[in-house]
C-alpha cells in the first residue's frame, strides 16, 4: 500500500512533456504560410525568419527541453522538401507560359477553361500520361457539383479486375474536400490509377466576363503505380490578367498520400519493422494486478470493497501506445494514457502520461517500460521517484 501511495504522490507533482510532439510536413508548410516563414536567417521584402521561441511552444517544448529532433525536422523541411516543392511549381508555371504562348500564337485565345490547361501542362511534363483518352465529365456532373473537367483510366497490369478503392487506398472514406467528386475520382479496382482535372467556377460566364484578378480553382487529382504512394492531389489557383487573355498561377498546393509513411523530406519511403532489432514484438503487454487491503478487510463481510487494481497495456505496432489505471478503495481512482511513445533500446519503451482524476486531467511526466524477461517488466519514472517490476501476459498481433 505505501508503494501505491508513493506513486499518487508523484504523478501529481510531475512536469509536463506530455504535449511535446513533432510537427508534420503538412503542418510546417502551413505555419511558414501562416506565418511568412523563411527557412533563411536573413528576412526579404515578404518574409520573416523563423521565431523559434514560438515554434517551441506550439509543439510543446520549454527552454530547458532538448529541441534537437524539433530543429532537426524544421531542418530537413528547409533543406530538402521546400527547395523540391518550390522546384516543382517554378516547372509548372514554365510550363503552363510556354502553353499559353503557342496557344496564341496559332489563334486560339479565347481559351476558357483552366483544366484543359492544367491538364495539357502535366502532360507536357510527363506527370500525366500524354497516350491515355480523357472524357469530359457529362452535363449531370457538371450541373450536380458545378465544376467542368475531365478524367481518364489507366491499369496498372493491363487487367481489369482488382480490389475495390476508394481514392487510391483500400481503407475507409475520410472526409476530404474531395469527398463528393464523381467517378473517376478515385473510384474503381485496386489495379486501375484514376486521372482527373477539374476546376471549379461560374461555367457560364465566358472568358471576356472575367475581370482582372477573378480566380478559379483547379484540382488534378490522380492515384500512382507507385506502390509507396497512394494518390496525388494538387490544387492550382488560377487568376485572370486583364487585357491578355489569359491566367496565371496565384497560388498552389501539393499533397501526397503515403501507403505508409513519409520520411522528414516528405517522400514516401517502405514500412519498416521498428523491432526488429528489440526484445519487443507487435502485440499487447498487460499487466493486472488486483491487492486486497488485509489490515482493512480483516472482520469485513465483503473483502472486495477493500481492493486495489493496477492494470497497464502496453500496445507494441506502426505506433506505441497504452493505458494505465489505478482504481482504490480509498484513494482517487486515475485513468491515463501513453502519448510520444518511442523505443530508448532493444528492452526498453519509454512515453508520456495524461491522467483523468476526479474529472480534472493534468500531465504525469514520463515513463519507461523495459522488459526483464518473457514474463516480468519495469515500470519506471524517468525522475526516479518510482520503480515497480510487474508480471505481464502478452497477446501478438495475428
Amino acid at each position: 500500500m505505501k508503494k501505491i501511495t508513493f506513486f499518487l504522490v508523484i504523478i501529481l507533482s510531475s512536469n509536463n512533456i506530455f504535449s511535446q510532439r513533432l510537427p508534420s510536413i503538412d503542418e510546417l508548410m502551413r505555419l511558414f504560410e501562416e506565418n511568412n516563414y523563411t527557412c533563411s536567417y536573413m528576412p526579404s521584402v515578404d518574409r520573416i525568419p523563423i521565431e523559434y521561441e514560438e515554434l517551441y511552444s506550439i509543439y510543446g517544448y520549454d527552454v530547458e527541453d532538448d529541441v534537437s529532433e524539433l530543429r532537426k525536422a524544421v531542418d530537413d523541411f528547409c533543406e530538402c522538401y521546400l527547395p523540391k516543392y518550390y522546384d516543382e511549381f517554378d516547372k509548372i508555371n514554365i510550363e503552363l507560359i510556354r502553353l499559353i504562348k503557342n496557344i496564341k500564337e496559332n489563334g486560339f485565345e479565347n481559351f476558357q477553361f483552366t483544366s484543359v490547361l492544367a491538364k495539357q501542362v502535366f502532360i507536357n511534363l510527363g506527370i500525366i500520361p500524354s497516350e491515355l483518352e480523357f472524357n469530359t465529365f457529362p452535363l449531370n456532373v457538371i450541373e450536380k457539383f458545378k465544376l467542368y473537367g475531365f478524367g481518364a483510366i489507366d491499369t496498372i497490369d493491363g487487367t481489369t479486375s482488382g480490389e475495390r478503392y476508394f481514392r487510391g487506398g483500400k481503407s475507409h472514406r475520410e472526409p476530404e474536400s474531395w469527398f463528393d467528386l464523381p467517378r473517376p475520382l478515385w473510384y474503381g479496382q485496386s489495379n486501375l490509377v484514376g486521372y482527373s482535372v477539374i476546376q471549379e467556377h461560374d461555367l457560364f460566364k465566358s472568358l471576356d466576363e472575367f475581370k482582372e484578378g477573378d480566380k478559379t480553382l483547379t484540382k488534378i487529382f490522380f492515384g500512382s503505380k507507385d506502390e509507396l504512394v497512394k494518390s496525388i492531389y494538387y490544387e492550382l489557383v488560377f487568376q485572370k490578367l486583364d487585357n491578355y487573355r489569359e491566367w496565371v498561377i496565384s497560388d498552389w498546393e501539393k499533397k501526397v498520400i503515403c501507403e505508409y509513411r513519409k520520411n522528414t523530406c516528405g517522400e514516401c519511403v517502405d514500412k519498416i519493422d521498428i523491432y526488429a532489432e528489440t526484445k519487443f514484438k507487435r502485440g499487447q503487454y498487460k499487466v493486472f494486478l488486483k491487492e486486497t487491503d488485509e489490515q482493512a478487510a480483516a472482520g469485513a463481510q465483503n473483502k472486495n470493497d477493500y481492493v486495489d487494481i493496477i492494470e497497464i497495456i502496453l500496445n507494441m505496432s506502426d505506433d506505441i501506445n497504452g493505458i494505465y489505471s489505478y482504481t482504490s478503495w480509498r484513494y482517487d481512482s486515475q485513468s491515463c494514457e501513453f502519448s510520444s511513445g518511442e523505443i530508448k533500446n532493444e528492452n526498453t519503451v519509454g512515453f508520456t502520461l495524461e491522467c483523468l482524476s476526479e474529472g480534472n486531467t493534468y500531465d504525469a511526466g514520463s515513463y519507461t517500460i523495459e522488459i526483464i524477461d518473457k514474463g516480468t517488466l519495469r515500470w519506471k519514472s524517468d525522475d526516479g521517484g518510482l520503480e515497480k517490476v510487474f508480471n505481464y501476459t502478452f497477446i501478438p498481433i495475428e
